[in-house]
C-alpha cells in the first residue's frame, strides 16, 4: 500500500512512499525503477515514524523523510548527499531550490546542499503543516521564495522566509476548520472553511494582498484548477458529481 506519491516538475518521474517504509522512484517513461532507494523495508502498519518526499524543482534531487530523520538524495546515482535526525513528514523546497521546509511539529527550513539551518530559529506553535493544497501543482512557497503558506493553530497564513514574521492570515481559525493553498502561479490562494455563520464555504484570494475575491457556498471533497488557471472544478462528495466554476468571479459555467 502507499502512503504518498509525488511527481517530477517534468512529469517523467515519481516517488512512492510505500506503507512498508521504502521509497523508490520510477521513470514512467520506460516503466524503470531507478536505483534510489531509502528506508528499511517492515511490515505494513509496524512503522509509525513520518514519511515523505518531494523533488526539487530541478528533478536531480529528492528530499525524503523517512525512519525519524529527512535527507536528500541525488536521482540519477541514489546517492544520499546527507541527513538529519529531524522529525516531519511534509517537505517542500523554495522556487529557487536552495532552501528545503520541514513540517512537522515544528517548522525548519534547512540549506538544500547541507542541511544546515538557515533563516528563522524553528518555531513551534502546538501544531503545524505547510498550507498546500490538495490540488496538484499546489505549492507552498510564494513564487519569489520570500514567504510561504502555513496551517497552524491561527489558521492559514503567509509567514516570511527570513524571519518567521506572520504577514497575513487568509482565513482565521477562530471560525473553524480550514484547508487550501497556493493555486498553481502562486498569485491566488483557495480554502475552503466556515463563514461567521457556521456555513462551509470555498474562498478565493489574491495571495499578495490577502484581498477575497470570491466565495461560493459549498464543501467540496475536492478542488482541481485547470492548467490555464481560468476554471476550476469542484468536486462533490456524490458520486461523479462536480461544479465547473469560472476562476476570476467564481461563478458557475454551465455545462
Amino acid at each position: 500500500a502507499v502512503d504518498q506519491v509525488c511527481w517530477s516538475s517534468d512529469g517523467r518521474l515519481i516517488a512512492v512512499v510505500a506503507r512498508d517504509n521504502t521509497v523508490t522512484v520510477w521513470d514512467m517513461v520506460t516503466g524503470k525503477r531507478l536505483a534510489l532507494e531509502a528506508g528499511r523495508r517492515q511490515a505494513e502498519g509496524s512503522s509509525y515514524t513520518s514519511r515523505g518526499a518531494s523533488f526539487h524543482p530541478q528533478g536531480k534531487l529528492l528530499a525524503i523523510a523517512i525512519d525519524g530523520s529527512v535527507g536528500v538524495w541525488e536521482v540519477d546515482t541514489g546517492k544520499r548527499l546527507w541527513g538529519k535526525d529531524m522529525s516531519g513528514s511534509v517537505l517542500a523546497f523554495s522556487p529557487d531550490g536552495k532552501t528545503l521546509a520541514v513540517g512537522g511539529d515544528l517548522i525548519i527550513l534547512v540549506e538544500t546542499v547541507t542541511g544546515k539551518a538557515t533563516g528563522f530559529s524553528p518555531r513551534d506553535p502546538g501544531w503545524f503543516d505547510l498550507g498546500s493544497g490538495w490540488w496538484a501543482n499546489s505549492p507552498s512557497f510564494s513564487k519569489q521564495g520570500r514567504s510561504f503558506m502555513v496551517h497552524d493553530e491561527a489558521g492559514l497564513s503567509e509567514l516570511e522566509t527570513a524571519t518567521g514574521k506572520r504577514l497575513r492570515t487568509f482565513y482565521s481559525r477562530k471560525h473553524g476548520w480550514c484547508y487550501g493553498g497556493l493555486c498553481g502561479d502562486g498569485r491566488r490562494l483557495a480554502c475552503v472553511g466556515n463563514d461567521v455563520h457556521g456555513a462551509a464555504q470555498v474562498f478565493l484570494f489574491e495571495a499578495a494582498t490577502g484581498k477575497e475575491l470570491w466565495r461560493r457556498p459549498k464543501q467540496p471533497m475536492a478542488i482541481h484548477f485547470a492548467t490555464d488557471g481560468k476554471k476550476v472544478a469542484v468536486l462533490s462528495w456524490k458520486e461523479d458529481e462536480f461544479t465547473l466554476l469560472d476562476a476570476a468571479t467564481g461563478k458557475e459555467i454551465k455545462k
